[in-house]
């Protein structure tokens, strides 16, 4: 993931609905470009019981392009 030019973007992680209990925030590193990649990681909050929905919540002050997302995995 990354941004191109936007700074102080946050990536939620929320459970069961956009604004449902938050398990953890990241923070969204500039990378220059569309085409440039960082790979993050993140610890939860809290571990995780159950079936949940997860939902992807950016948040940032541009309108548009707020940042470039390819893809996720959970690790135990």
């Amino acid at each position: 993931m990354g941004t191109t030019h936007n700074g102080g973007v946050t990536l939620e992680i929320r459970l069961d609905k956009p604004d449902g209990p938050l398990a953890g925030t990241l923070k969204i590193p500039m990378t220059g470009g569309n085409d440039r990649w960082a790979l993050t990681d993140l610890k939860l909050d809290q571990k995780i019981k159950g079936l949940h929905d997860v939902y992807f919540v950016i948040r940032g002050k541009a309108a548009i392009n707020l940042m470039y997302f390819d893809y996720w995995r959970f690790l135990k």
